[in-house]
């Protein structure tokens, strides 16, 4: 649980800051064309469209989410097992209407399809913990840059409403892309030639008779 504890700490203890500097990214070619050329939307799709696509992202996404998470305290004969804490709860129950392995499936799913899952905060800012965290598509997610502080916040983007965020309020975990630090790797675009053969070979049998 280092991730969610390193999130959870560094959010209760965040300080508001807006977006000064508004310069968006706009992803590398795999977040915006997507599987088969097409938009980023589409990768999601593809569990849909796709028997084998679907079957082996479930079952990573699945066995993921069956995982039993512990919230451990470390101390000076040992590791000790916390049995209640408010985190445990807010990991249990992340906002109304996701359980944990609901939640986990999800972000799963969108990691093995787009290449990154977005968490974005619901925050108290007299510094409490953040009360809900909600899994955003990733093709309504833009980071903005910024060449001394390197990320300064992110955009949400749902039709015509635009949506700043401040560092605080969201975070995403990603398939790093080796060649720029700021983008990420879709495994379903490296699939591409593959899912269009199976693609066009089942149409042409389906033609055929």
């Amino acid at each position: 649980m280092p991730l969610l504890m390193d999130a959870f700490t560094a959010l209760t203890k965040a300080t508001p800051q807006r977006i000064v500097s508004q310069t968006p990214y706009a992803g590398n070619t795999t977040m915006q064309q997507g599987i088969l050329g097409t938009a980023t939307d589409q990768q999601l799709k593809a569990m849909e469209t796709n028997s084998w696509i679907f079957s082996t992202v479930d079952r990573i996404a699945t066995s993921v989410a069956t995982v039993e998470w512990k919230l451990m305290r470390r101390g000076t004969t040992g590791d000790t097992e916390v049995m209640k804490h408010p985190i445990l709860d807010f990991w249990r129950k992340p906002n109304p209407f996701y359980s944990r392995f609901e939640y986990n499936e999800a972000s799963q799913q969108h990691m093995e399809l787009a290449g990154v899952a977005w968490w974005t905060f619901d925050l108290d800012r007299r510094g409490l913990p953040p009360s809900e965290m909600w899994l955003v598509r990733p093709d309504r997610m833009t980071i903005v840059k910024n060449k001394e502080a390197f990320i300064v916040g992110y955009i949400y983007r749902l039709g015509a409403n635009v949506e700043p965020l401040a560092l605080d309020e969201a975070m995403y975990i990603r398939r790093p892309d080796p060649k720029d630090p700021y983008e990420i790797l879709s495994v379903l675009a490296s699939l591409a030639p593959d899912i269009y053969g199976v693609r066009a070979s089942s149409e042409w049998l389906g033609n055929f008779f």
